[in-house]
C-alpha cells in the first residue's frame, strides 16, 4: 500500500484559527495523556477556559510511560500506574505559548492513581500562566465541558469506559 505524504497540513490554534503550514515548519511532538477514572468521575486539568486530560509532551529519549508519569505528577501532584493504551492519533496545532507548529502523536492511556495529593506545586513555570488545580468531574457532566484535547475527548472517554 502506498502512503501519501503531504507537503502542507492544516494546524489549529487554541482559538480555532487555522493555518496552512508547510511540513518543514512542523515540530514532531510525541505526547501521552492519562485518563483517570474513579467513582464515576474523571480527573481533568483546567487549561485556559476549558479542560484537558493530564499529560503532555514526552522528552527525547524518555520512555513514553515515564513521560506520562512525569507529566501527570507535574500537572496534578498524583503518581499513577499506567495501564492499557486507549487511543493513539495525530494532531496538528499551533503551540499557544511558543507559537511553534506541531505534529503531535498523542497517546491516551487508562491510568490509576497510586499516590500523591492533588496539587499545582509541580507545574512548570509557563504552565502556571494557563493551568490550575486539577478537578474531579462527574462523567454525566462531560458533554458540557469545553476540552482542549489533541484527540476528540468524547471518543477517548467512550473507549476508556469500555475497559
Amino acid at each position: 500500500m502506498e502512503s501519501e505524504v503531504c507537503s502542507k497540513v492544516i494546524c489549529k490554534d487554541i482559538a480555532g484559527n487555522t493555518y496552512d503550514v508547510p511540513i518543514e515548519k512542523l515540530v514532531f511532538r510525541p505526547s501521552a495523556y492519562a485518563v483517570i477514572l474513579q467513582n464515576n468521575q474523571i480527573l481533568l486539568t483546567p487549561n485556559w477556559n476549558g479542560y484537558d486530560f493530564p499529560g503532555g509532551g514526552v522528552k527525547l529519549g524518555e520512555p513514553i510511560e515515564n513521560g506520562l508519569q512525569r507529566e501527570v505528577k507535574e500537572e496534578t501532584g498524583l503518581e499513577v500506574y499506567v495501564g492499557p493504551i486507549i487511543l493513539c492519533g495525530d494532531s496538528f496545532f499551533k503551540m499557544p505559548y511558543s507559537g511553534k507548529f506541531v505534529h503531535a502523536l498523542a497517546h491516551y492511556y487508562l491510568c490509576t492513581s497510586v499516590g500523591g495529593t492533588l496539587s499545582t506545586d509541580f507545574l512548570v513555570e509557563h504552565e502556571k500562566e494557563y493551568s490550575g488545580m486539577p478537578v474531579w468531574v462527574d462523567l454525566v457532566k462531560i458533554s458540557t465541558i469545553k476540552f482542549y484535547s489533541a484527540l476528540d475527548a468524547q471518543d477517548v472517554l467512550a473507549k476508556a469506559q469500555q475497559y
